[in-house]
């Protein structure tokens, strides 16, 4: 399995917006504004959700896990 997300954190003066974006798809898994000093914690829970409902075994995960895009090599 092969999981590959793209990570942004766009810091500003007051706030940052962090967004976590599946590259194959294009899909937004995270997107969000939020006070200084939670970035990292919201784009490891982004992360994590993603790898869980790619995990059939995992709670949370799609039984028979989440399949890869066609081209993506598995493992």
């Amino acid at each position: 399995m092969r999981v590959e997300l793209t990570v942004r954190v766009v810091v500003g003066s007051e706030r940052s917006t962090v967004i976590v974006v599946d590259p194959l798809t294009g899909r937004a898994i995270a997107h969000e504004v939020l006070p200084h000093g939670g970035e990292a914690d919201l784009a490891a829970a982004a992360v994590e959700a993603a790898i869980r409902a790619r995990l059939p075994s995992a709670p949370g995960g799609v039984p028979g896990g989440l399949r890869e895009a066609a081209g993506e090599p598995g493992e």
